[in-house]
């Protein structure tokens, strides 16, 4: 066999691994995500916002329904969310996880499953999360989801 052409395989499958492996930020955003996810069902929502999201003017969530209706919250909303969801009747999946980092700052898309087990409601949902690194530590600034 020619060896341009081994290494170039060689190259191939070295970059493939690499490209398959998440970065060091990766692994952090996608555990800030996970951790958020789990506080979710545990404490009041003001509170997860509070230790896991950038928190400022240009802060916000937005939801868009299956009908079209969207709804946005705020900062000052956000904060006023102090219910605490029945974790063991709540049930939230994320999956096909998809990152784009650019330096300081990151975009992830997810799908999300959202069981309401005591309602028998469930909510599937396409997400994006624009997140920031602030002293080290990333953080979730904005929040959109899409409702299907």
């Amino acid at each position: 066999m020619n060896k341009k052409y081994i290494a170039t395989v060689v190259f191939m499958a070295v970059s493939a691994f690499l490209l398959a492996q998440n970065s060091p930020d990766e692994k952090a955003i996608l555990q800030v995500i996970q951790q958020e996810t789990e506080d979710f069902t545990k404490m009041p929502f003001a509170d997860v916002a509070q230790k896991y999201w950038i928190l400022d003017e240009k802060t916000f969530i937005c939801t868009i329904d299956p009908d079209g209706s969207c709804s946005i919250l705020k900062m000052e909303q956000i904060l006023s969310q102090t219910e605490i969801m029945p974790h063991e009747k709540t049930k939230v999946e994320k999956t096909e996880f998809k990152v784009f980092l650019s330096g300081n700052n990151a975009t992830v898309y997810h799908h999300q499953l959202v069981k309401l087990e005591a309602e028998g409601i469930i909510i599937r949902s396409h997400e994006v999360r624009n997140m920031e690194k602030v002293g080290g530590e990333w953080k979730i600034h904005t929040s959109s989801g899409v409702k299907y």
